[in-house]
């Protein structure tokens, strides 16, 4: 007899119900985790106390560092997780399909077999490749400052050139360092100055590497220890700083959702706090005018995904 009395309270017990569960928050989607492939490169890109960064918060130095805590920070949809690698290790887990993401990376055709890129941001001043050799042998192939060309140096007997087995400089550079077998040996990512030292050591006569990094194992110096670099002629092809992400379905995504946030970081009124770690590092007023012309044209354009 109660059941019957009661039975009106049904429906509206079911509505309630129904009102409380169309009312409550929905709950968020986990973050995806992503790999992100780094290594270090001093002053653009520092790891802390020795050890790649343990969450993007902690890239609060370098031109390259603060950029990407920019950029992570519009990736909500990821749990970025850095990893320690070389360009080496790199290619290798992207051949085996293992879906990250990476930065210091150039593109290259053979690479896009199995990475995806979009560009950051030009190379500015300073951070062009340079040939670094001992004084006395700068003095004789540049007596009067001229640059002078690796084609022609390549060419001569006898000269000990290295460089990094996976670290790719431009098309030019490739190619040549491959037409005249230059030797490359293995190093992990914290070995960078590994090939600087071998120069200062006189163990080889020259090697390549980035203006600012030459700069800084120098203490500052354009020479010191009897060792000093050049511009050449063939460095002077420009390129982009790039993100690659492994081709696949995932890395597709990554890379989508990468390029997006790189359009809005390059907007007016997001780039100054990245664009002022330029201007701490020492970028000219002429850099600095090009980067701010990229990055207009960056905002206006649409995606760029290789």
């Amino acid at each position: 007899m109660l059941y019957r009395q009661r039975w009106w309270l049904l429906p509206l017990s079911a509505l309630l119900l129904l009102s409380l569960l169309l009312s409550a928050p929905a709950r968020a989607e986990p973050a995806q985790a992503l790999r992100w492939m780094v290594q270090e490169s001093p002053p653009h890109f520092n790891f802390v106390n020795g050890r790649p960064p343990a969450t993007p918060e902690e890239l609060d130095t370098g031109s390259v560092g603060r950029y990407l805590r920019q950029l992570l920070g519009r990736l909500p949809g990821y749990r970025v997780e850095f990893v320690e690698a070389n360009a080496s290790r790199v290619e290798q887990q992207a051949r085996q399909g293992e879906t990250f993401c990476a930065t210091q990376i150039k593109r290259t055709p053979q690479r896009l077999q199995w990475l995806y890129f979009t560009p950051l941001f030009p190379v500015l001043a300073g951070e062009e490749f340079r040939l670094v050799l001992r004084a006395d042998l700068a003095a004789r192939i540049s007596p009067e400052g001229q640059r002078p060309s690796l084609a022609e140096l390549l060419n001569q007997s006898g000269l000990r050139v290295q460089v990094a087995v996976g670290r790719s400089f431009n098309p030019a550079i490739d190619a040549l360092l491959a037409l005249h077998e230059v030797p490359r040996v293995q190093l992990d990512s914290r070995q960078s100055r590994r090939l600087l030292e071998l120069v200062r050591g006189g163990r080889i006569d020259m090697t390549i590497e980035y203006g600012s990094i030459v700069r800084r194992f120098l203490g500052g110096r354009d020479a010191a220890d009897g060792v000093t670099s050049l511009a050449f002629v063939e460095h002077q092809t420009p390129f982009d700083v790039m993100v690659a992400c492994t081709r696949n379905a995932g890395g597709r995504a990554a890379i989508e959702a990468i390029d997006a946030a790189v359009r809005e970081i390059a907007r007016e009124g997001l780039r100054a706090p990245w664009v002022s770690a330029w201007r701490e590092g020492g970028a000219d007023a002429a850099a600095l005018k090009r980067l701010q012309a990229y990055l207009d044209e960056r905002a206006k354009g649409g995606p760029r995904i290789d």
